[in-house]
């Protein structure tokens, strides 16, 4: 029997376009909009091969899965996303229903379980992920019919876009003056740059993620905290929302506007935040530090990864911790990307991840560090001490 009624199928018919969409056939599942003929839709079956998927794409058409994604293992279901995230154009969507998981829920169901009717219980969770492993934008389930039983998602392709580190440890260009370096990174992570568009700390398990690290530090009133690329400073706020107010906080950076955004967040320790270059930081005269974080930064243009590894470890008192953190996506309008942290990639935030984590891992134990570990999703992170830690895992 199939469980898409005529009333969520007519809901179905008003969110899509014959003239536009293609109908993807699952020929041994119960179609949704049925009598494609009828209905003036084209169809391709599921399983064609990619290059039939390419050539529609080209014609910039929509995808619609005519099958309950319920039905469908997440097997074929992730090759329907890979030929559409491969086929589509910027802006064309693949479409498909799913049933309201919260809706009718079985007491105890597992995600993926198999009912008797060959439906599998799949959590909303599901399908936000499939979306992130492609480049397609996860835009709000649309509701078909009174009910609430059934969704329609569209997940959107999104146009290619690049990211904000382009080639791995890139070296400043010999013809490059300080006073050129300096204007070239105020526009690439100054105040007003794309980089201040977005907010890190928005994102819950980035945030947690970094929470987690500064809790381990230990801090106490009156220990130094020293951020190096500080930018505006907020990550410097959630030392102190960890710790309390009585930190002395010290950030570095060099681009002009970000310091002095940083400075008016703290002006209480303006005195503390130095237009810096940091492949120079031993000309500062910095105190020796209880805890150092280096959060995205070690891939930026133009800086030396071993010479500030060496300048951080050389800042840290005996007893002292570091927090590091590695881009693990790439970010984007309205949304960022995840891909695991072993996957190859062209763009810069995720191409080096595990060769850099495994760098700086081996940096650290070599420089007499006691606890090293990683962990992270959204970003990379690296937790190394001074100090030997029970295992966090």
């Amino acid at each position: 029997m199939n469980p898409f009624g005529p009333e969520a199928r007519t809901a179905l018919l008003r969110h899509i376009d014959a003239r536009s969409c293609y109908l993807v056939g699952v020929c041994d599942h119960h179609p949704l909009v049925g009598a494609a003929a009828g209905e003036g839709f084209s169809t391709i079956d599921l399983d064609a091969e990619l290059g039939d998927f390419k050539a529609l794409g080209a014609l910039g058409h929509d995808l619609v899965l005519d099958a309950l994604s319920n039905e469908l293992s997440m097997v074929r279901l992730r090759r329907l996303a890979h030929r559409a995230a491969s086929a589509l154009r910027p802006g064309r969507r693949l479409i498909f229903v799913f049933r309201n998981p919260d809706v009718g829920l079985r007491a105890g169901s597992w995600p993926g379980e198999i009912f008797a009717e060959g439906e599998r219980y799949r959590p909303w969770r599901h399908y936000l992920e499939l979306a992130r492993l492609f480049p397609l934008r996860f835009t709000t389930p649309l509701a078909l019919g009174d009910g609430g039983e059934f969704f329609c998602l569209a997940l959107e392709k999104q146009a290619p876009g690049s990211a904000f580190h382009t080639s791995a440890h890139e070296p400043a260009q010999e013809s490059e003056s300080e006073s050129e370096a300096r204007a070239s990174d105020e526009d690439r992570y100054g105040q007003a740059s794309c980089y201040r568009r977005f907010d890190r700390l928005e994102e819950p398990e980035i945030l947690d993620d970094l929470l987690y690290g500064m809790s381990r530090f230990r801090l106490k009133p009156g220990h130094r905290v020293l951020a190096l690329g500080c930018n505006d400073g907020r990550e410097l706020e959630l030392a102190l929302e960890v710790a309390g107010p009585d930190l002395d906080i010290y950030g570095v950076d060099l681009a002009s506007s970000a310091i002095a955004a940083a400075r008016e967040r703290f002006p209480d320790q303006a005195e503390n935040f130095f237009e810096a270059d940091l492949n120079a930081l031993g000309k500062l005269g910095l105190p020796p530090m209880h805890a150092v974080l280096i959060l995205n930064t070690i891939q930026c243009r133009g800086v030396d990864r071993e010479s500030l590894l060496k300048a951080a470890v050389h800042l840290l008192e005996p007893r002292a911790s570091l927090l590091l953190s590695i881009p693990n996506c790439h970010y984007g309008t309205e949304d960022l990307l995840r891909r695991p942290l072993d996957r190859k990639d062209r763009r810069h935030d995720r191409a080096l991840v595990m060769k850099d984590i495994r760098y700086i891992t081996r940096y650290f134990f070599r420089a007499g560090f006691e606890t090293v570990e990683s962990y992270g999703t959204y970003d990379a992170i690296i937790f190394a001490s001074r100090v030997r830690f029970p295992s966090s895992g």
